[in-house]
This record gives C-alpha cells, sequence and structure tokens, in this order.
C-alpha cells in the first residue's frame, strides 16, 4: 500500500504549479492545500498510474482502505480527488457477488472521516457525494438512500456530513423517485435537530440546492416546504431552493411572510400525533 501511496504523490508533484496552488488555495479559504493541478490534470494523472496502483494494491477492499484512511485524510486536494477515483473504480465491482460487502465498506468508511472536520471542505464533499454515493444509490436502490439519508438524524454529525446527506441526492432528486425521504430529511435537519448545525451555511446550501432539483419534479410540494419551514432558512439557501422556479414565484417567496402559529403548529404534529392514537386505542 505504500507504494502505490508514493507513486501517486510523485505523479502528482511532477504537474505541480506553485502559483496555481496559491490561488486555489486562497479560493477554498486555505481550509487545504494544493500541488497546483487542474481537475483535467488530476484525471489524467490518475488514468497513467491506475495500473500501477492496482497491481500494488490488487485487492478492492485495500483500495478503498488505501482511498479513505489515507489519501481522503491528506493535506492535499487533489489527493483527496485521487481517492474519489479510486473508490469509482469500485462501482464496476458491485454486480459480482464476492464482492457484495464492497458498497457498504465504502459508506462506512466514507461516514468515519466526513466526521473528522479537519480533512473535509465543500469540494471534496461534494465530490464523494456525486460521484461516489449517489452512483451507489443509483446501484443499490432504496435501502442504501435510506442509509444515507440517516446520516441527518444522527445526533452528532459534522456539518459536511449533513451537507453530504442533501448533495447525494441532487442528481436523482429531480427523476421523482425519494421525494418523500428527501423531504423529511429536509425537515429533520432544518427543524429537528437539537444542535445548530442546520443554521451553517454549506448545511443550508446543501438543503437549498437538493430542493431546487426536486422542484423540476414536483414544484408543488417544495414550495409548500419551504412555506411551512420558511423561518428556518437562510436568504441564500431559500434562493438556492427556487432558483430554477419562474421568476413570480420566485418574487414571491422571497417576499413570503408566513404565519408564525402556523408554522409551530406544523412543527409540533408529529408530537401530537401519537397522543392522538392513544386516546383511539383507548
Amino acid at each position: 500500500m505504500q507504494v502505490a501511496l508514493t507513486r501517486i504523490k510523485q505523479a502528482l508533484k511532477i504537474g505541480a504549479d506553485t502559483k496555481r496552488a496559491l490561488q486555489q488555495s486562497s479560493y477554498m479559504k486555505n481550509t487545504v492545500k494544493f500541488y497546483g493541478l487542474t481537475s483535467k490534470e488530476v484525471s489524467t494523472t490518475f488514468k497513467n498510474i491506475k495500473k500501477e496502483i492496482i497491481e500494488a494494491v490488487p485487492d478492492p477492499k485495500e483500495q478503498i482502505q488505501l482511498a479513505t484512511k489515507h489519501l481522503l485524510r491528506s493535506d492535499y486536494f487533489e489527493e483527496k480527488q485521487i481517492c474519489i477515483q479510486i473508490l469509482v473504480l469500485q462501482l464496476k465491482l458491485f454486480s459480482k457477488p464476492k464482492h457484495d460487502g464492497l458498497a457498504t465498506l465504502i459508506i462506512e468508511q466514507i461516514k468515519t472521516v466526513l466526521d473528522e472536520d479537519e480533512h473535509f471542505n465543500w469540494g471534496t464533499t461534494d465530490s464523494l457525494s456525486s460521484m461516489v454515493l449517489c452512483e451507489i444509490i443509483k446501484k443499490k436502490g432504496k435501502g442504501t438512500a435510506e442509509t444515507i439519508s440517516q446520516w441527518s438524524y444522527d445526533p452528532k454529525p459534522s456539518l459536511w456530513r449533513l451537507r453530504s446527506s442533501c448533495v447525494t441526492f441532487v442528481k436523482i432528486a429531480r427523476h421523482g423517485k425519494y421525494n418523500e425521504l428527501i423531504l423529511d430529511q429536509c425537515k429533520h435537519i432544518l427543524t429537528g435537530r437539537a444542535d445548530e448545525l442546520h443554521k451553517e451555511r454549506f448545511v443550508q446550501l446543501g438543503v437549498g440546492w437538493v430542493l431546487r432539483e426536486l422542484s423540476l419534479n414536483d414544484e408543488p410540494s417544495v414550495i409548500e416546504f419551504l412555506k411551512k419551514h420558511y423561518h428556518h432558512f437562510s436568504r441564500e439557501g431559500l434562493r438556492y431552493a427556487i432558483e430554477k422556479m419562474d421568476s413570480e414565484t420566485k418574487s414571491n417567496l422571497m417576499k413570503y411572510s408566513p404565519n408564525e402559529s402556523e408554522e409551530e403548529e406544523d412543527e409540533s404534529e408529529e408530537e401530537e400525533q401519537p397522543k392522538r392514537k392513544i386516546r383511539r386505542i383507548k
């Protein structure tokens, strides 16, 4: 494994550009280091050394360990991107019975590292979510979708895991397969958490982003959701959610003034419902 790790670092250093690295780091608010490669150059680098990596680490499970335990925890953005390329390779193996546990292993490893805040940024989080986790859902279906959605209900996730639980569904939200699941998790993120993570900018934008895509499939439900939970959105999060609606609808939602008592009544509905059921049983 160390041979593969060393080879990856060597290959990335060959294409290093110090000036561009400083610009990239500045763009990411100095939250992560860069070698200074473009996304295309990182992809080309991976293609050039992919065979060497596989020869050095032939076992898929060990490739996942290389990716998540070493590259994903790297200080360098490009090494994290190589991690994602390695994980994407594993997706092709899911149909083979002997590799049945790979999807679960990848999800659990990503979940663990996402909660280590110091290793993450929005760029890596979004790439992992859209290129790996989303594709796993496409291949594995509802059970996997529910597993990742459940991240938003965990008592102590990082803001990056909350963002990932939304961004993972961005590419599939418009197809209408997981509407209720998406709306339920967005509601819980905004209103059901004891912490203040729902106020974090990157969480707000994650919620807004997935609702924006969901609006392409079921705009009435998204509009209803926005009105019910209006006070829990930042203005930026709201703008994300309504971006693909028509001008009149966007204008009306930006100016919307909800009745606070109605919003509070909606949020207490789940708590009141069990009580009503108990009385009926008696």
